[in-house]
């Protein structure tokens, strides 16, 4: 019986100190990388804001909601944080995205992604 009690032990053990190495593991995988992109949020947010500021608010039928649009074009482009940040700060979103595309043009000269 002691036998089989020490293994359960030992399991609970080397489970814990699993978990421990995990959890900081993350933890500097977090802090150490960043997204560059905008997320799911970020990207709502700012077609929200961009869409409020152009009123497109009242879609013609059969043409494309602007909001969708822009919340795809944001998460697959991918934008970058800067042009979400510029334009839920309040910027003009044509500014904003005259910018974005001197910045795209810029590394694509040095060869940066």
């Amino acid at each position: 019986m002691k036998r089989s009690n020490t293994r359960w032990v030992a399991g609970q053990q080397a489970r814990a100190r699993a978990a421990k190495l995990l959890a900081s593991g993350l933890l500097v995988a977090a802090l150490g990388c960043q997204r560059k992109a905008p997320g799911p949020d970020e990207c709502l947010a700012f077609a929200k804001v961009w869409v409020e500021s152009r009123h497109l608010d009242k879609v013609p039928v059969g043409a494309l909601d602007p909001f969708e649009e822009l919340v795809r074009e944001c998460l697959t482009a991918p934008y970058d944080r800067a042009l979400v940040e510029c334009v839920l700060n309040g910027k003009a979103p044509d500014r904003c995205r005259t910018e974005y595309a001197r910045r795209v043009e810029e590394r694509r000269e040095q060869g940066t992604p």
